[in-house]
């Protein structure tokens, strides 16, 4: 009877916690990358971010298609078996190799005043506004 108790109090307590950590919910919307650091935005293309509500997610790396699954726990996300197609665009490609190593390396997210950032540990990589 007391490992019940005390399994039902470690079961509240870890709940009280998850609540004050707090969480992001990005299913089902659409992003446009607006700022990305270290990086010159090219004028003539965009970068997009979709996320489905099936933890997929896609979108348009500047020239070429994108897609694969995402991760998301609390504020910290995994972009996991991700693919392009290979259409080749010689004024971003290089836009495109960085943007796609980028998202590789995102660890977590956050949503605020209508933006989502994408970081890498504390340093913000990216900045999208909603489409």
């Amino acid at each position: 009877m007391k490992k019940i108790i005390f399994l039902l109090m470690a079961i509240v307590g870890l709940q009280s916690c998850a609540s004050t950590l707090g969480s992001v919910n990005v299913s089902g919307t659409n992003w446009t990358l607006t700022q990305w650091t270290d990086h010159t935005l090219p004028a003539k293309a965009q970068a997009t971010l979709n996320f489905s509500t099936d933890n997929r997610v896609s979108g348009r790396a500047f020239c070429n298609t994108y897609g694969g699954g995402f991760a998301l726990i609390g504020y910290n996300i995994t972009f996991t078996q991700m693919f392009s197609t290979k259409m080749m665009c010689e004024d971003v490609i290089k836009y495109e190799t960085d943007y796609l190593k980028d998202l590789e390396k995102v660890t977590s997210i956050r949503t605020e005043n209508g933006k989502l950032m994408l970081y890498a540990g504390e340093r913000l990589l990216m900045s999208f506004s909603r489409s």
